[in-house]
C-alpha cells in the first residue's frame, strides 16, 4: 500500500491581509447612503449548509446573521440569540432568540426555523456542516424563541461554533429548494441580495429588518470577484473598487500609488507540502530533518515582503485553537537536520 502525501505541519503562515482603501473615496465613508464596492471572492455556495469553506463566512455574512457573533477581541456575544444558557453538566445549551426576527423572504425566524436549519445541516446529503454538528444529538424547539441543542458530550464551545457559518440560519421556506438557495441567499443578515451573476458579482441592499440595522451605515454593497492582482491597484485608483485584498508583494506598489494600505493579522495559514510517496521523503528521518532544515522565516519574508509570520501549526497566534507549545517544535536548526 502506498503512503499518502502528508503536509509539513504549518510550515508557513501568511499572517497578513493587505487591504486597499482609496483615499477620500465616497463609497468608503461610514455615513448613511454610502455605497461600497469590494473585490474579493464569491462563496462556494450561498447556502450555509452547502458552503464548502470556512472562508465563505466573509461573504455569506452579508446576507446571513448567525446565532452569535465574535467581537473584535474574539469573544462571543449575542446576535440572533440574545442569550444562551447551559444545563448543569454542559450537555445541552438553550439559545433564546430575539423577538420578532424575520428572514428576508418574510418567513419568521423562530425556534422552529433554527431547528429546521440544524436538522438540515445534520441530514442533508450534500451538507458540509455534518462534521461541525456531529456532537449535536438532537435539536428541540422549546418555545417560539427558545431552541436547545442537546449534545452527545459536554461542550462549552458551542456558542463559538454557531458564530460562524454553522450558525448562519437560512430560511426554511427558501431551503425547500436547496438548488435555488445555493445561488440566492435568504437569511436575516445586514443585507439582502438584489443581483447575482455566478463567477462575477453579487449586489446587495441594506436590510432594514436586520436586528442591528442601526449600526449598518452602508445602503448598497457590491461584491465582485477580485481581478488579476496586477490590476487591483489601478482599480482602486480609478474608483471601480473601494477596497480589496492585495498580495503582500504588491503592498509597496500600492503605497507608492498614494493609496491607504492597511495590514491586519489573518486567520489564513499557508503551508509547504511534501509527497511521502517519492524518495527521499519516503524516509521518515529525511522528513524530520527537513522540518529543521527549512527556514520558515526566510521563506515567509520573501513571499510577503516581511509582513507575514511563521508557525508550526494551521492556526495563528491569538486563534482559539492555537497551541503555544507546538511553536517550540522544529525550530530552524540546520546542524540538527544534518545529524538526523
Amino acid at each position: 500500500m502506498s503512503k499518502k502525501s502528508r503536509r509539513i505541519v504549518g510550515a508557513v503562515i501568511l499572517g497578513v491581509i493587505v487591504g486597499l482603501v482609496a483615499t477620500a473615496c465616497g463609497g468608503g465613508s461610514s455615513s448613511d447612503g454610502a455605497e461600497v464596492k469590494w473585490a474579493f471572492s464569491l462563496p462556494t455556495s450561498w447556502d450555509p449548509v452547502t458552503s464548502r469553506t470556512g472562508n465563505d463566512i466573509n461573504t455569506i455574512s452579508l446576507a446571513y446573521a448567525s446565532l452569535t457573533r465574535l467581537d473584535a477581541e474574539g469573544n462571543v456575544e449575542p446576535s440572533l440569540a440574545e442569550s444562551w444558557k447551559y444545563n448543569g453538566d454542559g450537555t445541552a445549551v438553550t439559545f433564546t432568540l430575539r423577538d420578532g426576527l424575520t428572514f428576508s423572504d418574510g418567513t419568521a425566524l423562530d425556534a422552529q426555523a433554527v431547528k429546521a436549519f440544524f436538522d438540515r445541516g445534520k441530514t442533508q446529503d450534500d451538507s458540509f456542516l455534518r462534521d461541525q454538528l456531529a456532537g449535536v444529538a438532537e435539536v428541540s424547539a422549546d418555545s417560539a424563541t427558545d431552541v436547545t441543542l442537546h449534545l452527545t458530550d459536554a461542550d462549552y464551545q458551542i456558542p463559538y461554533l454557531v458564530a460562524g457559518r454553522t450558525g448562519a440560519i437560512a430560511s426554511p421556506t427558501a431551503a425547500a429548494d436547496p438548488q435555488k438557495l445555493s445561488v440566492w441567499p435568504v437569511g436575516a443578515g445586514p443585507f439582502t441580495i438584489t443581483d447575482f451573476v455566478a463567477e462575477d458579482h453579487a449586489y446587495f441592499e441594506k436590510n432594514p429588518n436586520y436586528w442591528d440595522a442601526d449600526n449598518i451605515h452602508i445602503d448598497h454593497f457590491e461584491l465582485s470577484v477580485a481581478p488579476d492582482p496586477a490590476t487591483l491597484v489601478a482599480g482602486v485608483q480609478s474608483g471601480s473598487i473601494d477596497f480589496a485584498t492585495l498580495p503582500a508583494l504588491q503592498s509597496k506598489e500600492a503605497e507608492a500609488a498614494g493609496l491607504d494600505v492597511t495590514v491586519k493579522p489573518s486567520l489564513a495559514a499557508n503551508d509547504v507540502s511534501i509527497n511521502l510517496n517519492k524518495a527521499p521523503f519516503d524516509n521518515p528521518k529525511v522528513v524530520e530533518a527537513f522540518r529543521y532544515a527549512f527556514d520558515r522565516q526566510a521563506f515567509v519574508d520573501v513571499i510577503t515582503n516581511g509582513l507575514g509570520s511563521t508557525t508550526s501549526q494551521p492556526f495563528p497566534d491569538g486563534y482559539l485553537a492555537f497551541n503555544p507549545e507546538i511553536e517550540k517544535l522544529w525550530n530552524y536548526n540546520p546542524d540538527k537536520a544534518s545529524r538526523l
